[in-house]
């Protein structure tokens, strides 16, 4: 029995390799085709997504439910065993995703093969990845779970970045575009390259210069675009150096009145300005401004001598400035008290001009401070008076004489000025005549005296009626002051008397016959008088 059952093992053994390889390519290939196919071949088809996205590990399954699988295991594995057993031939791979190998043991026991470890993949809105991984273990091939929830673009630096190469040298460059993305769940990367032309960039140019028969060349050497690609050429170009600086001068520091100054002077030769240098001796500086004065006259003369530095040599200029002296012109007097005999002494002071200075002399004199008082004369030549008055005027320190002689003609008033008294009760006045008459050069009055009328009649008014006319006559008396008579004047007024001439309607009582009696009464003039 032992030796029939050993060779069964080895008769089984290839047929087990054959076996677990073909298995392999069909979990592939059911894998990528239809997931949900090989959850419904492992009885999980009808299980929902929060079974599928639940904890890591599946919760263990009550001891009903295990010892009722467990059974349905051994009945699998033994018959998947017993098979090759009973045909010794080479039996094809089936098509089945759980395969058992049983081999014998030395005490004749059967050992059980699980299924593999299975990872399942599933992608949610294209970022959010779930991965799955059921295995199966112990004796009794017990199924577990476990869920990774992962987000696929954390590490996946969605977008798209350029970058091009250096323009070459044929006048191309490369364009590059990458562009990182999900496509379900999985970061994938898209290159695109894109050929381009441009400008390159071409080597510098390059310049030297050559000296040929003492003339002087720049060679500029270099590359130059040329349809979009670098060209090599080169120029020469005749170079004429300006050696025309003339002399420049370089001036030293001054020391005194000279200083020394370098001369550089350029010359052309052999394709370069060469400089000579030459040191000259050369003034700097002139003496100072040397002022002296003079005096002419009146006059004070400055006379300044002026050094001015002009081309390295010192220039000699004079000038004259005049200044007229002058001196304060007020004079300054001062008298003393006056004597008794009207004299006094004044001194006096002023400034002069003496050799161009201000010199003050002084001078004192005698002079009269007082005159005798005005002396009157009067005498009488004819009608006329003649009056001499004689004044002193103090003038300059002397009394001055000045006579003044007034002629005057002796005019009497002839004509007789009246003097009237009041009028007397006869009717004459006192009036008294005055006059004058001239005696040698005095005129004499003289009286007069006569009598004139000076009152006359009453004035007086009358008053009567005349045909219906009032008359009115004033009589007024007037003295005539030439003729000295009573002027009689009469001044007759008239007036008419004139009625209204209203009605006045009168009636009686009516009478015993009937009648009444109806009177008119009109106003008029009697005697001055409107009477009805």
């Amino acid at each position: 029995m032992v030796s029939a059952a050993a060779l069964n093992l080895e008769a089984a053994a290839p047929f087990a390799v054959w076996r677990r390889l073909s298995l392999i390519f069909i979990l592939a290939a059911v894998l990528c085709c239809a997931v949900q196919e090989s959850f419904a071949s492992d009885g999980y088809m009808g299980a929902s997504m929060d079974e599928l996205l639940g904890e890591a590990v599946e919760p263990k399954p009550d001891k009903g439910k295990a010892k009722a699988k467990a059974p349905a295991a051994a009945a699998f594995v033994s018959a998947k065993a017993s098979a090759p057993a009973a045909a010794p031939a080479p039996v094809p791979p089936s098509s089945g995703r759980n395969s058992t190998s049983s081999e014998g043991s030395a005490d004749g026991s059967v050992g059980v093969t699980c299924p593999k470890t299975r990872h399942v993949r599933h992608c949610i809105s294209g970022r959010i990845l779930y991965l799955t991984t059921i295995s199966y273990e112990g004796d009794s091939c017990a199924r577990k779970k476990k869920v990774k929830r992962t987000r696929a673009d954390r590490n996946c630096p969605i977008g798209t970045k350029y970058s091009r190469t250096k323009c070459s040298r044929s006048g191309y460059r490369i364009e590059t575009s990458l562009t990182v993305y999900l496509d379900d769940c999985v970061c994938k990367r898209r290159k695109l390259s894109t050929k381009k032309r441009c400008t390159p960039e071409c080597k510098p140019a390059t310049q030297r210069t050559r000296c040929i028969d003492n003339s002087l060349y720049r060679i500029e050497s270099g590359e130059k675009v040329v349809n979009f690609a670098c060209t090599a050429y080169t120029k020469q170009v005749a170079l004429k150096p300006d050696c025309t600086v003339g002399v420049r001068k370089k001036p030293g520091t001054c020391r005194g009145l000279f200083m020394t100054v370098t001369e550089l002077r350029t010359t052309y030769r052999n394709c370069r300005c060469r400089t000579t240098r030459k040191r000259v001796r050369v003034r700097c500086a002139c003496p100072k401004t040397k002022v002296r004065t003079r005096c002419d006259g009146n006059v004070k003369m400055r006379i300044s001598t002026v050094y001015r530095l002009k081309r390295n040599s010192c220039k000699v200029e004079t000038k004259v400035k005049r200044i007229p002296i002058s001196c304060p012109k007020n004079r300054v007097k001062s008298r003393s008290s006056c004597r008794a005999d009207c004299s006094q002494t004044v001194t006096e002071t002023w400034a002069e001009v003496r050799n161009c200075r201000c010199v003050r002399p002084v001078k004192k004199r005698t002079v009269k401070c007082c005159c005798p008082k005005p002396q009157r004369n009067s005498y009488c030549r004819g009608s006329v008076l003649h009056s001499m008055v004689r004044r002193f005027q103090l003038r300059g320190g002397r009394c001055k004489e000045k006579v003044k002689v007034t002629k005057k003609p002796i005019v009497c008033n002839k004509k007789y000025r009246p003097v009237k008294s009041s009028c007397a009760f006869n009717g004459y006045r006192r009036v008294i005549l005055y006059n004058q008459e001239r005696r040698g050069c005095e005129c004499v009055k003289r009286r007069r005296i006569t009598y004139e009328k000076c009152g006359c009649g009453k004035d007086y008014t009358t008053e009567k009626c005349d045909d219906n006319v009032w008359i009115v006559k004033a009589v007024t008396h007037k003295m005539d002051g030439a003729k000295s008579a009573c002027k009689r004047s009469v001044a007759v007024r008239k007036k008419p008397i004139k009625c209204r001439g209203k009605l006045h309607r009168r009636v009686s009582r009516c009478q015993s016959d009937g009648y009444r009696v109806v009177r008119q009464l009109v106003e008029e003039a009697r005697d001055c008088v409107c009477v009805t």
